[in-house]
């Protein structure tokens, strides 16, 4: 069976799916935010070496007025923010 849209009937479908994309976006970087912000990593150098704690978000950071990196994030490949930070 086949359907015959509007022109209408079919830029509403379309925006009805971007939506749900930018809905499921906005959901995937506050559970990334959260992550990153709470779950404690180990690191082989600098003052995390010997106790797991969390690397932080840049978002977070950033809000804070602070430049932050995603070097180690623990997220950071399904992490999806457009404007992620590395360092030199």
């Amino acid at each position: 069976m086949k359907y015959i849209l509007s022109q209408e009937e079919y830029d509403a479908l379309l925006n009805t799916k971007k939506d749900e994309i930018k809905l499921g976006k906005a959901k995937l970087q506050k559970l990334c935010t959260t992550i990153a912000d709470t779950m404690p990593i180990k690191l082989s150098w600098g003052q995390w070496k010997e106790t797991p704690t969390p690397w932080g978000c840049m978002l977070t950071e950033e809000s804070k007025g602070e430049e932050w990196y995603c070097d180690s994030c623990p997220v950071d490949e399904i992490c999806p923010c457009s404007h992620k930070h590395w360092s030199q």
